[in-house]
């Protein structure tokens, strides 16, 4: 399970094993690790299907983002995607379900439009914002439609 709230990601593992019998002998861990600092409140998180990432695709307060934050599952570290022309704050984000790629709704800000970026996660040298898509409208609510 993985959370994020205003102190932080959260990522709690639990297992159960039934080795001797009833009742069942359960563990777990957690790990904790820091947002990025533009970020005030988070609202949304997208998770990729392949268990590799979770992503935070929105939030409220803070300043504007300059990147999409992220974090790996595999070693518990926290990372950003930095984004093309950033603007305002991240509003909401959706994942292709062969976690190929991740969709992100940004504000308005400064000289940048509201816009839809297209996060490539299967990039050479990493996660890369490789399509930036500048709407008329502020886009609170991106979702991926499956194919």
């Amino acid at each position: 399970m993985v959370a994020v709230g205003s102190s932080g990601w959260n990522d709690l593992s639990y297992s159960v094993t039934n080795s001797n019998g009833c009742p069942p002998a359960t563990s777990n861990t957690s790990r904790n690790a820091a947002l990025a600092p533009f970020v005030g409140t988070p609202t949304s998180i997208a998770v990729a299907s392949d268990n590799s990432n979770a992503f935070l695709t929105g939030y409220s307060g803070g300043n504007p983002a300059t990147g999409v934050p992220f974090y790996h599952f595999a070693d518990g570290s926290i990372r950003t995607i930095a984004l093309v022309n950033p603007g305002g704050v991240l509003f909401a984000g959706g994942l292709t379900q062969d976690a190929r790629s991740l969709y992100v709704g940004t504000e308005a800000g400064g000289s940048t439009g509201p816009a839809v970026h297209r996060i490539d996660l299967t990039a050479a040298g990493g996660p890369t914002d490789a399509n930036q898509i500048t709407v008329n409208f502020n886009p609170r609510i991106v979702v991926v439609r499956p194919r």
